[in-house]
């Protein structure tokens, strides 16, 4: 294979794992007038802003940590993964969106 053909075949074989990723995602929306620094399985950490939103996979959806700040009223699924659910009234602004360390 030329360097060229195998540039495309990584590029596609990328290119099918970020839609793999995304189309495993759901967005959060934390309902609190605070900051929240939600841990998640994979040793990960969002920093989340005060009313804030963060794309999450299913399996962080999942960890014990987002299920109790669910539970317990501080976080939100705006948009499941099926597609169900409430859709967010109005794309959130730069300064709100979660940010991973």
């Amino acid at each position: 294979m030329t360097k060229k053909a195998c540039f495309c075949v990584v590029m596609v074989i990328v290119g099918m794992f970020m839609f793999t990723v995304l189309a495993n995602a759901a967005t959060i929306k934390n309902k609190t007038n605070q900051r929240l620094v939600i841990s998640l399985s994979r040793g990960k950490t969002i920093n989340l802003a005060a009313r804030g939103t963060a794309n999450v996979t299913d399996g962080d959806l999942s960890s014990p940590n987002v299920q109790n700040l669910i539970r317990a009223g501080k976080l939100e699924v705006v948009t499941p993964s099926s597609g169900k659910g409430k859709k967010p009234s109005k794309p959130a602004s730069p300064g709100s969106q979660g940010k991973y360390r």
